[in-house]
């Protein structure tokens, strides 16, 4: 456990792999790379639903699958309710 904010302690980390890493943070990461390409930023326009989730299927930079970033069980639940993230995102959008 981290006490301080000096920068040894934070040396000191190293990052989860694999199955360290909760489901919960897979799928808020998933989460989160859908908002980020959806929506426009200064360096970027927004993406559709569509052109989000062929970046998601095939990461470009890293050339790993959906299923390879997220993990099977993840990457098939989110391609059987992506519509719903299509459908949220836009009553966000409209609200």
């Amino acid at each position: 456990m981290i006490r301080s904010r000096n920068k040894e302690d934070y040396a000191k980390l190293r990052p989860l792999k694999g199955d360290e890493i909760p489901v919960e943070a897979i799928i808020v990461g998933l989460a989160d790379k859908y908002d980020a390409l959806r929506n426009a930023r200064h360096y970027k326009p927004e993406f559709s639903h569509e052109k989000a989730l062929e970046i998601l299927k095939q990461d470009d930079p890293s050339g790993k699958t959906g299923e390879e970033i997220f993990g099977p069980e993840v990457w098939r639940a989110f391609q059987s309710i992506s519509h719903r993230f299509d459908e949220i995102y836009k009553d966000m959008r409209d609200a």
